[in-house]
Formats: C-alpha cells, structure tokens, sequence
C-alpha cells in the first residue's frame, strides 16, 4: 500500500500497483531475479575455476653432465601446470623473426654441421601429442667432446640460433605458445645484434 492525497486533502490508502503488479508480486521477481544473477555468476567462477584447475604450462629444461672428457646436454620439455598440454603445433625456425631470412629448420641436420658432436638425438613432436602434468620429456640429447664449461657455452650459443615454437592448449582447447625466442635474444648478444641490423635494413 502507499499513501494517495485525494482533492479533499484526505490521505487514502490505496495499492502500490506497478504495470499492474501488486507490491509482494514486484518483490517476488526482484528475488527470482537476484537468485538467478547470483547462479549465473557462480556458474561463470565455476567454470573459470575449472579451466584454471587444468591449465597446462610448458617450459624448457636444460640438464648437462660432464663424463670422460664428454658434455652430455640435455634438452627437456617440462610441463610445470596443473592439466595435460596437448601440442597443436610444433617447429623450428632460424633467422630473423618477420623478414625474408626467417625460415624453418632441420634442427638435427644443423647442429651437426655447426658442432662437431658425437652424439644427437631429437624427439620428433606430432600433433595431439600430450605432455601429462608435472612431467619432463626429452626433447633434444647430444654429446661433445669437452670438459669444460666452454662446450656448455658452445652448445648454448649454436642451440639458441634456433627458434623453437610450441602452441599447446589445455582440455578446454585454452590455447598458449612456447617459444626460445626470448632466450636467443638475450643469450646470444651477436645474433641479437644481426638481426637488428637486418630489420633496420628491411
């Protein structure tokens, strides 16, 4: 009910009407409404915390061991998430990343051509290939004849002219991309400097 002042100057009780709606009636849906906002926004953190629960997360692992007069070098691909990564899509480029130079490489069939090695072993990734949760594979192993810290460097520098890229997604189908792009413009400061020069030159 809500007050009305007649021509009289009398106050009348008279019925709060809405579109035509009864006061308890506008009440009734203002809850419905209010209980079906704070169900959609539940669902919605539900599913976001789903997602998040099973959020894959790839990185690259470097392991070398020195034996005899050897390096051993171990390249690992290391799933440190929560869920399985599915891989999408897997390759290895060389060169600089936008220009004409950029092209894809045979990883294996270069590195032999730039260390003398005296042993190589890649892992060749197809598509749909799942890396489990809080597991490591390895991606790339090679042996050196060098007992010092020179051939680890040595290994380093002719690895990182080397761009791996990895799009993974989750089960969710959640996509994210892995790349050594970042660690070849810091870690290799001459190739860095190469390829600022052939863009400018672009």
């Amino acid at each position: 009910m809500v007050n009305e002042v007649s021509a009289a100057g009398v106050v009348e009780k008279v019925p709060f009407d809405l579109l035509g709606l009864q006061l308890n009636e506008v009440a009734t849906i203002a809850i419905a409404l209010m209980a079906l906002f704070v169900t959609v926004y539940q669902s919605w953190r539900q599913r976001k915390h789903d997602r998040l629960s099973v959020r894959p997360y790839l990185t690259f692992v470097e392991e070398h061991e020195h034996h005899n007069g050897e390096i051993v070098f171990t390249l690992e691909l290391a799933n440190y998430g929560i869920g399985p990564a599915f891989i999408d899509s897997h390759r290895v480029m060389h060169g600089v990343p936008g220009s004409a130079e950029y092209r894809e490489a045979d990883l294996k069939k270069e590195l032999n051509e730039l260390l003398e090695l005296e042993f190589l072993r890649t892992v060749q990734i197809n598509d749909s290939h799942a890396i489990p949760a809080n597991q490591k594979e390895s991606y790339l192993e090679l042996k050196l004849k060098s007992s010092d810290k020179e051939g680890v460097e040595m290994i380093r520098t002719a690895l990182y002219e080397f761009v791996i890229e990895i799009n993974y997604k989750c089960i969710y189908g959640d996509r994210t991309s892995l790349s050594t792009n970042d660690i070849t413009q810091k870690y290799v400061p001459a190739l860095s400097q190469r390829d600022h020069k052939v863009l400018e030159t672009a």
